[in-house]
């Protein structure tokens, strides 16, 4: 299976100044930024991980003849 990483694109500082400007402390807008682009990772990373490279498709053509 292919390890290729695809990045999710979130502006983190949109996304910071966004909490900010709703109240939210600087501090806090920055944890839970950070916290997000954690989560977000980890889901990206999991999705990849069902991807097959065509060199995958190749081999499973393979066995299969």
């Amino acid at each position: 299976m292919s390890t290729a990483s695809i990045a999710i694109p979130f502006d983190t500082l949109a996304f910071a100044k966004e909490l900010e400007t709703a109240g939210i402390p600087s501090a806090h807008a920055e944890a839970y930024t950070k916290a997000l682009f954690r989560v977000l990772q980890k889901v990206e990373e999991s999705r990849v991980q069902e991807l097959a490279t065509k060199r995958d498709v190749r081999g499973l053509e393979l066995r299969l003849e």
